[in-house]
C-alpha cells in the first residue's frame, strides 16, 4: 500500500471576549497524513462532525471554499481551504 499525504492550508480568524474579528491572514499549518487520499477524503477530512464538532456550517471539501466552527462562547472559528494536494 502506497502512503500519501496532503498538504492543507488555512487562513483563519476568530471573535475575541469583545466579539471582535481577529483576522490571522498568514497562518498556515501543514498535516502530513500517511494513509491513501481516497481514504483520508472520502472518510474523515470531509465530514468534520465526525471527527470535530457538531456545530459546523460550510464547504470543507473544496479549494476555495469556507466553513465556520463553533467551539463554545465566543470562540467562532471560520476557516478557508486555500491548498489541497494530494
Amino acid at each position: 500500500m502506497s502512503s500519501l499525504g496532503w498538504i492543507l492550508t488555512l487562513n483563519f480568524g476568530y471573535h475575541n471576549k469583545n466579539y471582535k474579528t481577529v483576522n490571522l491572514e498568514n497562518y498556515s499549518i501543514t498535516i502530513p497524513l500517511h494513509s491513501p487520499a481516497e481514504k483520508v477524503f472520502g472518510t474523515s477530512i470531509n465530514d468534520i462532525p465526525l471527527w470535530w464538532t457538531e456545530i459546523f456550517e460550510g464547504i470543507s471539501n473544496k479549494q476555495g471554499e469556507s466553513f465556520t466552527i463553533l467551539l463554545g462562547e465566543p470562540v467562532v472559528n471560520q476557516f478557508r481551504l486555500q491548498e489541497l494536494e494530494a
